[in-house]
């Protein structure tokens, strides 16, 4: 079952990733690496294969591995065309799982650096700043802040978050601090 199927059109990748993902859901995490495996030499540059490989990884506890398939996954860069499944991928998405995977490996302060490109990147992600919250927990608030302006500058900051129509206390908070912030800085 972990063979790939060819189509008449030639493209055989979507099931394998289908059925990957069916196999991964079902409980059992090795099956799909199989077939990924078996469709990653027929279409290298496709960064969903990867991707997929790197989340199977994390679930098996693999961090290393993980970390690997997600910068596999940055240095393709997003799919192109018909070969595009997710968005983000390439990009954002990858950089948010591998600060995760890096965090597994109790190297925060890198995990850090990715979150704020996944940041910058794609600011309205929200697991983005999920993340930022939980890897800076017991933080100051200001301390937080201070971090999310490397990516962000402090406008853009402040209407992402007023851009959101439910926001944690957190996330309150750090609008609260953004918008003082804004409005005590001087105009030129």
């Amino acid at each position: 079952c972990c063979r790939m199927w060819k189509m008449k059109s030639g493209c055989w990748f979507l099931p394998s990733i289908r059925l990957a993902v069916w196999m991964e859901v079902s409980g059992n995490p090795k099956r799909p690496l199989k077939a990924l495996k078996e469709g990653q030499p027929a279409y290298p540059a496709y960064t969903d294969f990867f991707y997929l490989e790197g989340l199977i990884r994390m679930n098996l506890g693999q961090w290393e591995q993980a970390e690997r398939a997600f910068k596999k996954c940055l240095d393709l860069g997003e799919a192109k065309g018909y070969l595009m499944t997710d968005t983000g991928v390439g990009g954002f998405k990858s950089l948010l799982k591998l600060a995760d995977a890096l965090v597994k490996q109790d190297r925060p302060k890198e995990a850090l650096a990715y979150l704020l490109l996944a940041l910058k990147n794609h600011p309205t992600f929200r697991q983005t700043w999920d993340r930022m919250f939980q890897l800076l927990a017991g933080s100051p608030i200001d301390a937080v802040l201070d971090a999310i302006v490397l990516a962000l500058p402090l406008p853009a900051v402040v209407d992402t978050l007023q851009s959101w129509a439910n926001l944690s206390e957190n996330e309150r908070n750090l609008l609260s601090l953004a918008q003082a912030r804004l409005t005590a800085t001087p105009k030129s």
